[in-house]
């Protein structure tokens, strides 16, 4: 149930959103309107996350949401690893394509628990933060659901 939004190429090459930036492109997808944004740009609770636990990727591309009053950011990694951001600046959604998964430091603590003793072959490869629940995906594609306090729920199809 964990997925992803597609991202498409820019609609008009060129046309710009930001008088302050002319280099700041309009895109859209499927279903929301996005425009790409500078590191600076971000909300300092995001910097302050990437460079502490994503210091070491390259980010491709970071788009803020133009959807709705309820903005947010995705930052994209040239390894295909992503993290979405809320308005404040908090993780809603972590993706992360390497060999290693999520850090082990973002994880709720009950989560990183149980994944290590159920599944200690496995690690975090998606973590998604809703008001009331976290959706897990390991690298096997297993799919666990746990409450807002990081309590096992059940494991989702």
């Amino acid at each position: 149930n964990i997925r992803r939004r597609s991202l498409l190429a820019p609609k008009k090459a060129g046309h710009s959103h930001n008088a302050d930036n002319p280099s700041v492109k309009h895109y859209y997808t499927d279903d929301r309107d996005k425009i790409a944004i500078n590191f600076s740009d971000l909300p300092q609770a995001s910097q302050d996350f990437i460079k502490k636990h994503f210091g070491d990727k390259q980010i491709v591309i970071i788009y803020k949401d133009l959807f709705d009053a309820d903005v947010d950011y995705d930052v994209i990694f040239t390894d295909g690893s992503s993290v979405d951001f809320d308005k404040n600046g908090l993780w809603e959604e972590i993706e992360v394509k390497d060999l290693v998964g999520v850090p082990d430091a973002i994880v709720p603590s009950k989560i990183l628990t149980f994944v290590k003793q159920k599944h200690p072959n496995n690690h975090i490869k998606d973590i998604s933060r809703k008001f009331h629940k976290y959706d897990v995906e390991l690298n096997n594609s297993i799919e666990i659901v746990f409450d807002k306090n990081g309590n096992f729920k059940h494991y989702d199809d």
